[in-house]
């Protein structure tokens, strides 16, 4: 009977696939099983139901086997559960009582490194201003010269210009001269003579020079008056030659900023240039006694003594570039040495500064060394706070300080203010730089 059961179910489900009786019996249960048996078979005997309720009663026991099953496992994770939950409070609680231990060691250090910032901002401060006040008092001076020089130069009158470029020339011919036998002589006040005469005995010549610093050169005064002077220059003094200098303006009605002419063997020299300097003007005038000289040289030569003379000329060519350049090097060397004793203007005048400085930080100033006393104090220091139990050795600045703060509650002597003015120490110096040099 139950083989036939057995072979008419096969047969009932030949039509589905896997998936569809494996969809079926999830959705079987033991009343369904019962009502499909009853129609496929169409019977309702003993046997038959005695399979079924074995079955049921199987399945049945079966099923509270793995509800038992169920509630001690149940029963057991709930107890790991309830014991971790138990480690996870604790944890929590360790956990709370690390960060805030470790945020009021962050709070601490924070704000004595923010006390610290604010006092080391207060002296930057304090010495930025102190920088500010000198540079605006040496800018109030650099001014005041700066007015007092303007007005000096707009305030000249006419022959205040007039002698200020005789000078300037006057002074450029005197430095460093090229010849030994020159004579530069002033004849300004003397009447129809020009501004300087100028004479080279060694090289037979006499020059008049005329000086203006005005900003235009006029032909119907100026130059007419050059020209009287220089032709009276010449009928007194054989080989002898003029040179215009105009260092107020660039250029000289008809002859332009330069230009050197040659009349009879008399030879004029225009030379104009605002603002000409020194140097300026003695090239100008050394150039104009070569050009002479050229002259004279091609007047005088002869074919008999050319090479001679080319050789002779050579020779003073090279002596010249000697001679020019030791002139260079006393004026590199008259720079250098300005530069020095500004240098020591300069240095004179921080020493003292610095002096200050050293004695508000500890320091003494001896004739030969500067001897480090707050090293030396700093160290007394050291030995007095080890020996009272405050030692620095890898301790932190928190620590430190927290130590030196419990001694001075139960002893004045271990304040601060107390301790620097004891060992001679600056009172501006920190917990942080006792901490850092001690």
């Amino acid at each position: 009977m139950i083989r036939n059961l057995l072979t008419k179910i096969e047969k009932s489900l030949n039509v589905f696939n896997e998936s569809e009786i494996l969809s079926l019996f999830n959705k079987t249960n033991t009343e369904v099983y019962t009502s499909i048996h009853k129609a496929i078979l169409n019977i309702n005997d003993i046997d038959t139901n005695s399979i079924i309720n074995e079955i049921k009663e199987k399945h049945i026991n079966e099923i509270e086997h793995k509800n038992c099953e169920i509630d001690d496992v149940k029963s057991k994770y709930l107890q790991e559960i309830e014991m971790k939950n138990k480690e996870i409070f604790e944890l929590n609680n360790n956990l709370n009582e690390k960060i805030n231990h470790h945020t009021e060691l962050l709070k601490n250090q924070y704000n004595n490194e923010i006390e610290f910032f604010k006092e080391q901002n207060r002296d930057i401060k304090e010495d930025f201003n102190s920088q500010i006040s000198y540079l605006q008092q040496q800018l109030q001076d650099k001014e005041c010269f700066i007015d007092t020089t303007l007005n000096n130069l707009l305030n000249k009158n006419n022959k205040q210009k007039g002698d200020y470029g005789e000078n300037l020339v006057y002074n450029a011919l005197n430095e460093n001269p090229k010849y030994n036998d020159i004579q530069i002589t002033d004849v300004s006040n003397i009447k129809g003579n020009g501004d300087i005469n100028v004479k080279i005995p060694s090289l037979d010549l006499a020059i008049m020079i005329e000086c203006k610093n005005e900003t235009e050169v006029k032909t119907d005064t100026d130059i007419a008056q050059f020209d009287i002077h220089r032709n009276e220059f010449f009928k007194q003094n054989p080989s002898s030659h003029a040179i215009m200098f105009s260092i107020g303006c660039n250029r000289i009605p008809n002859y332009s900023s330069y230009s050197i002419v040659n009349n009879n063997n008399n030879f004029t020299g225009y030379f104009s240039k605002k603002n000409m300097n020194k140097d300026e003007i003695t090239y100008y005038f050394y150039n104009f006694i070569d050009q002479i000289i050229t002259h004279k040289n091609n007047l005088n030569q002869t074919s008999k003594n050319t090479e001679l003379c080319d050789s002779i000329n050579n020779n003073n060519i090279l002596f010249n570039n000697i001679l020019n350049d030791y002139k260079e090097k006393h004026k590199y060397h008259e720079e250098q040495l300005k530069y020095y004793n500004n240098m020591i203007k300069e240095i004179n005048t921080i020493v003292p500064t610095n002096e200050q400085i050293l004695i508000e930080q500890g320091y003494t100033q001896c004739t030969h060394t500067i001897i480090n006393s707050k090293v030396n104090k700093i160290n007394e220091l050291n030995t007095f706070l080890k020996q009272n139990d405050i030692d620095n050795v890898n301790t932190t600045l928190n620590e430190f300080v927290k130590k030196i703060r419990e001694k001075s509650k139960l002893d004045d002597d271990f304040k601060k203010e107390t301790l620097l003015k004891k060992f001679k120490l600056p009172l501006k110096m920190t917990y942080k730089e006792l901490h850092d040099n001690i």
